[in-house]
């Protein structure tokens, strides 16, 4: 009896493991459809299943990636920011009822950050500050990929560079003096490290790179980015942007 106990406690581990870190062939689907901006059919296949399947909360995670992407395709303002709060409300919930998915801390950290791009820096103390408690929570989790930590560390570089921008005599009466271009430069350069084959994650890198007049470096990440595959909707477009960046040096 304590063997066959055991061995369902590791089976269980076993199992948040595998939600955590590997991939099933629906959730890769589903991450297909996206790359390939299919986001109708790609949240048609969530909703079909995520009632009955086990991975139910990396369901959520996708989601609310793709109202995030329905948000970023819209021109309408006001329809935007409803749907950034939207996916920023499936992944609150999801952060409190699976806080071991990474997944969750990443998407409301990255809708927050949207909503506060379209608030304004300085209007959107709160979420800005989700923004970097939520990034910062996944280092914490004993189950998160590579990937993931990558993405955390990409989130918080962009939002230290970001935020940075304002001068720090505004942000400190705010809260938001820990932002510096320096530990966003380091945060992104960790993604990159991590992450070597995302597009967003080398076309932001880059950038730091030619600011820091490492054009050398640079130049062969630019050149790299047209031969990465696209994961993202958007990636096209960033490629063409790196390409142009990289015709400037």
């Amino acid at each position: 009896m304590l063997q066959f106990v055991k061995l369902t406690l590791i089976s269980a581990t076993f199992l948040l493991s595998s939600l955590s870190l590997a991939k099933s062939e629906n959730l890769q689907k589903i991450d297909d459809l996206i790359a390939g901006n299919k986001l109708v059919e790609a949240k048609a296949l969530i909703t079909e299943q995520i009632e009955t399947s086990e991975e139910a909360p990396l369901l959520l995670v996708r989601k609310s990636r793709i109202i995030s992407l329905e948000a970023d395709a819209t021109a309408d303002e006001k329809t935007k920011v409803a749907l950034f709060e939207e996916a920023k409300g499936i992944a609150d919930k999801l952060t409190k009822d699976h806080p071991e998915v990474a997944g969750g801390h990443l998407r409301k950290a990255i809708s927050a950050g949207k909503l506060a791009l379209y608030k304004g820096i300085l209007q959107s103390r709160s979420l800005l500050l989700e923004v970097k408690a939520s990034a910062s929570k996944v280092f914490d989790l004993k189950e998160k990929s590579t990937y993931e930590e990558a993405l955390a560390n990409y989130i918080l570089g962009r939002a230290h560079m970001k935020v940075a921008e304002k001068p720090k005599a505004i942000r400190l009466p705010l809260g938001l003096g820990w932002a510096s271009k320096k530990k966003g430069a380091d945060h992104l350069k960790k993604a990159y490290s991590l992450s070597p084959n995302s597009v967003p994650i080398s076309l932001d890198h880059a950038k730091v790179l030619v600011d820091a007049g490492e054009k050398d470096t640079a130049k062969t990440i630019l050149t790299g980015i047209a031969d990465l595959k696209d994961n993202d909707p958007g990636d096209k477009a960033l490629k063409a942007e790196a390409a142009n960046l990289l015709s400037t040096l």
